[in-house]
């Protein structure tokens, strides 16, 4: 009673309907996955502790810089966002600045430690590791930065203590 037999272009049409329904699915769904990964890299980049900054490598133009590096730096987001691509670095930084982008640009992960400059003038001490990725269709640098200038006061006390220790011994030697 309830049973129809459709023809061959209904039954056609019917799984045309079909397909292209379920296609459409299928795309909504990978676009509320993709939605939620985004959403999720975006929470862990405004995050996370350590300095993130993603920055064109063919202009050097900053596309994307996280909370961290800019308090780190004393800019907010826009001012960093506009920054010229050396201005945070000492000048004695700029060559190793120069060789950390090439190793990037050449397909590498490059690590670097240079005095970086924040907006009041005072320097700190900086380490960088960058990675090539694509960002937005474009060639980018993924910089991680972290402010190593404790470690770094903390090893030249080191050296000094060793210093002094050992003109003691020498002294005791020399006696």
């Amino acid at each position: 009673l309830g049973r129809q037999k459709f023809d061959a272009d209904t039954l056609d049409e019917l799984a045309s309907a079909a397909d292209a329904t379920a296609q459409f699915l299928e795309r909504k769904q990978a676009e509320a996955s993709l939605r939620e990964r985004e959403d999720v890299f975006r929470r862990i980049f405004e995050a996370a502790a350590d300095g993130l900054v993603i920055t064109d490598l063919e202009t050097g133009q900053v596309l994307e810089a996280n909370p961290a590096i800019c308090a780190m730096h004393g800019y907010t987001r826009d001012e960093f966002l506009q920054l010229p691509q050396t201005a945070p670095l000492h000048p004695d930084a700029v060559d190793v600045w120069r060789g950390y982008v090439a190793t990037i640009r050449s397909g590498r992960t490059a690590r670097a430690q240079a005095l970086v400059k924040r907006k009041d003038g005072s320097s700190f001490h900086a380490e960088a590791q960058g990675s090539p990725i694509l960002y937005q269709g474009k060639q980018a640098a993924l910089g991680i930065i972290r402010d190593i200038t404790q470690e770094q006061e903390q090893h030249q006390l080191l050296e000094r203590r060793v210093e002094e220790r050992t003109r003691e011994l020498q002294t005791l030697l020399d006696i």
